[in-house]
């Protein structure tokens, strides 16, 4: 025993805070607590630990086959489904507050101008005009009751306005308050806007008419745009509606919505099934390297190297960003994930993954292409381009880790990347029950703890992470990350613990490095002096960009190849 671990009571208290990990995988925080109170970092302070450590692992898998396999619980930051919803469509701020005689309590003034509430302290006649029955009924509610069913209402906010505003109207928890109205912030999406043609068969005009509402413009407004009288729009109009089995313009809205936020929310299954069309590439000694390709199919050719969470798919803004470069995107995965094998972790993995890549190449008849590399993957571009920059002709890092020297190289970093990358190379077992406890957190919808440890410095992440494209990608991604053990996660944070400088050493090819202000992984102090050292290119510090920059600027970053 180590001078650290001073009694057994130390040891017999983190040895029941791993286990108790097993039946609620949210102690997993208490637990790396209870490490860095115990200052538990080098090999001698786990050796006492380490059994019980891979047990745990063993434990969590045995508790729940499902670990590592079904995420459709999982939605980001977010507790659950409904929360991300309302956070992508309602505001959380309440713009007017009514009490039940319907006279205003408070109001926003960056929302509804002076004029509305001159008159005195009643919501005027005209602020209601385009939705007045669902407005009076609302009232009568409220007069009769003291309260009222949650409902959708469009409010014009001042003079000039022609369409209104779309709000909900909810019941208040608030004393002397009826009802309070939240802005909405609802817009049509070409991807599920196509779905939801596709299922109501609507006509094309129609489509573009449910489009036009759902957006807030007014039936006028189509018709101006349509070149159509306004008596013609109103006409197609009812017969959108009666089409719909619905009687007003909000009800379509809310018949909209309600299909929006099941479509951001598609159960795992479906995702998978979607996601697993990769392509495979079989080498020559019969090792496998899993790829997916995004972006122009003609266009001009770039190998992108993913992060660890993430994975080698796109969202639909990435894949916009591509096309607008006029890139074809290759994404490998990397060591360990969709399936792949390699014989050594760490550093010794480098090599042979870039063999693998050259070969890859070499199968699509690819000469030569620059390299993105995210976050956690930057050695292995690095690398890349430093054996032979003929063929990797440039790097652009969406973000980057920095070679770790000493254990003080950790101290910037969140609290829940500390733990593992600390003790990655001396309790391996540990950052495989860590991430099975995250991959089980995730699983039953208790993420949110987890992720937020991760990035909780950065409140441009955070908002990432509640992004439903962000999280749809992500659902996909652990899938392949934990489709035969917990080798890949344990890989990158190997990698990332390492002293990796040789790979930053007489490097021809030339290497920009995107930094983001809020960035806790390589903080932008780190990354310029990174930069410095090596001759590496640096743009930034950006403002509202941290670790996850590739999903908050990818057009920046593609612009960049």
């Amino acid at each position: 025993m180590t001078a650290i671990l001073t009694n057994l009571a130390d040891e017999e208290a983190l040895i029941k805070a791993a286990y108790g990990v097993v039946s609620r995988p949210q102690r997993l925080i208490d637990l790396l607590h209870a490490l860095q109170d115990n200052r538990v970092v080098s090999s001698d302070d786990v050796e006492p630990l380490a059994d019980h450590f891979a047990q745990v692992t063993e434990l969590i898998t045995e508790v729940d086959e499902e670990v590592g396999r079904d995420f459709s619980n999982f939605h980001g930051i977010s507790a659950s489904p409904g929360e991300v919803a309302k956070k992508e469509v309602f505001d959380s701020q309440v713009q007017l507050s009514l009490d039940r005689d319907g006279k205003v309590v408070s109001y926003d003034p960056a929302v509804f101008g002076v004029e509305c509430f001159e008159e005195g302290p009643s919501i005027p006649d005209w602020m209601s005009e385009t939705d007045r029955d669902g407005f009076r009924a609302i009232m009568a509610s409220m007069r009769a009751t003291g309260t009222i069913a949650p409902s959708l209402i469009r409010l014009l906010t001042h003079f000039d306005d022609e369409t209104g505003q779309l709000f909900s109207v909810e019941p208040s928890q608030r004393d002397g308050i009826a009802a309070e109205f939240r802005s909405i912030r609802l817009r049509w999406s070409n991807r599920v806007g196509e779905l939801f043609v596709e299922l109501f068969k609507l006509t094309k005009t129609q489509g573009l008419l449910a489009r036009d509402i759902v957006n807030g413009r007014s039936v006028k407004q189509f018709a101006e745009r349509r070149g159509r009288s306004e008596a013609t729009a109103r006409t197609q109009l009812k017969v959108l509606l009666k089409k719909l089995g619905l009687s007003s313009q909000i009800e379509l809205v809310s018949l909209y919505a309600g299909f929006h936020f099941r479509m951001q929310f598609l159960s795992a299954e479906e995702t998978a099934e979607s996601a697993n069309t990769g392509l495979v590439h079989t080498l020559p000694d019969g090792n496998i390297l899993p790829y997916e390709v995004h972006g122009d199919p003609d266009g001009r050719p770039v190998l992108y190297l993913h992060a660890t969470a993430d994975g080698a798919y796109f969202t639909p803004k990435q894949q916009r960003a591509a096309k607008e470069q006029g890139l074809r995107v290759i994404a490998p995965w990397l060591p360990f994930y969709a399936g792949s094998r390699f014989e050594k972790h760490g550093l010794l993995t480098v090599d042979a993954f870039v063999d693998r890549l050259e070969n890859l190449l070499d199968a699509l008849d690819i000469p030569s292409c620059a390299i993105i590399t995210v976050r956690v993957s930057a050695p292995y571009g690095l690398r890349a381009i430093q054996r032979n920059p003929k063929r990797f002709t440039r790097l652009v890092a969406a973000g980057t880790i920095v070679p770790v020297k000493s254990p003080a190289d950790f101290a910037h970093l969140t609290f829940g990347y500390r733990a593992p990358m600390r003790l990655a190379r001396s309790a391996p077992s540990f950052v495989k029950l860590y991430f099975a406890a995250a991959a089980a957190m995730m699983r039953r919808g208790e993420g949110g703890k987890f992720l937020t440890s991760l990035y909780e410095n950065s409140p441009a992440d955070l908002r990432t992470l509640d992004d439903p494209d962000v999280v749809e990608v992500m659902k996909a991604s652990l899938l392949r990350t934990y489709e035969e053990s917990y080798d890949a996660p344990l890989q990158q944070t190997l990698l990332s613990s390492s002293d990796w400088s040789e790979f930053c050493e007489n490097i021809e090819a030339h290497v920009t490095i995107i930094c983001g202000q809020e960035d806790g992984l390589g903080t932008p102090h780190q990354v310029q002096d990174f930069c410095e050292r090596y001759g590496f290119t640096l743009e930034g510090p950006l403002e509202n960009v941290g670790s996850l920059a590739i999903h908050q600027v990818p057009s920046l970053i593609f612009e960049r190849v």
